[in-house]
């Protein structure tokens, strides 16, 4: 599977951007969403046919970006220099709520406080379906938003349609995560200061992977085999690690990807990308001081066509309007007969 990545088609996508991008996500069905620092601008284009779908600005210093599923489907926005969670509609942009949540009656905010501690510096998150389903006759999915609380090392899980805090998980492992991944309904991946690991449902760690990097600060999902690829971005290198989605064992690593890679402060993302029937796959990345995003070309990125059918042997003619064969007789050699032989 790792071999697969080709470093060779590595190629910019969308640049000079109007700012800095620190986030990018993938939608599902063809989109991909990424946000821009400054205007405060988050646009969602569809990767498919090569057009720009909707885009909003005006939110204040926009980063990391999910798609929540749910009976509102939303795009949720971290902003880490303001402790909030901003809330868009998957559908056009609109901004539809946040968190810290505001009571519509009294139109008061309420703090975000879990565990006598409220949210600091949060920064990447994602979707965490529940392994069993809370209702088996509802097709709605269930589970939480998990959230990197940077400032206080922890992970943090919100209700996707409330916005209430639920539980945390990470104390003692993690410092200062800066992302997180979920890989399947068993695992989730989350890189911080002190490396990678990954999560199980009820907290426990399963296992890390932290070979051949100095400090993940970016992490996305390849789901395509058995047990999948972690793919991280390494802040002090331009390299991207591939490790195993079962044990954390490395693969390989990606260099001469163009992204920043001196000091401290690097933002990355990265994003998969899954292309119709299989087909078209890339992996997208990007990092704020070079305000451009850019593709690597993963496994086949054209769908094989069929060879055409075999042409019938017999001819075909239309007699009457019906479409009938026509049938072709060979004719016998002949020889003449004389008056002996009868």
């Amino acid at each position: 599977l790792a071999n697969s990545y080709e470093p060779r088609t590595i190629a910019a996508f969308q640049e000079d951007l109007p700012g800095p991008c620190c986030g990018i996500a993938d939608l599902g069905g063809g989109k991909l969403a990424w946000t821009v620092l400054k205007p405060g601008k988050v646009e969602v284009y569809d990767v498919e046919v090569g057009f720009a779908e909707w885009s909003t600005e005006g939110l204040d210093r926009p980063q990391y970006i999910a798609l929540v599923p749910g009976e509102s489907t939303r795009i949720w926005v971290t902003s880490p220099d303001n402790n909030c969670i901003y809330w868009l509609d998957a559908g056009g942009g609109a901004l539809d709520g946040g968190i810290p949540v505001t009571d519509p009656e009294t139109d008061e905010t309420k703090p975000v406080l879990i565990e006598a501690k409220g949210l600091s510096s949060p920064r990447g998150l994602t979707f965490w379906q529940n392994a069993s389903k809370t209702d088996p006759d509802s097709d709605i999915v269930s589970g939480f938003v998990w959230v990197a609380d940077s400032g206080n090392d922890r992970l943090v899980a919100f209700h996707p349609e409330s916005g209430e805090a639920v539980r945390t998980m990470g104390q003692g492992l993690i410092k200062c995560p800066v992302d997180v991944q979920a890989i399947d309904l068993e695992k989730m991946a989350v890189v911080s200061r002190t490396g990678g690991h990954v999560f199980a449902q009820d907290g426990s760690l399963l296992f890390r992977f932290n070979c051949y990097m100095m400090i993940g600060n970016a992490v996305t999902f390849d789901a395509r085999a058995e047990h999948g690829l972690l793919a991280v971005a390494d802040e002090y290198t331009d390299r991207i690690c591939l490790f195993c989605g079962h044990t954390g064992s490395f693969v390989r690593s990606i260099a001469g990807t163009g992204m920043f890679s001196e000091g401290t402060g690097a933002h990355k993302s990265l994003a998969f990308h899954i292309g119709e029937e299989g087909y078209g796959c890339k992996l997208f990345f990007a990092d704020y001081k070079t305000r451009r995003l850019c593709k690597l070309d993963v496994g086949r990125q054209e769908k094989p066509t069929l060879p055409p059918k075999p042409k019938e042997a017999e001819e075909e003619h239309v007699r009457f309007g019906k479409t009938t064969k026509k049938w072709k007789f060979k004719r016998l050699p002949t020889r003449e007969l004389d008056s002996g032989s009868l």
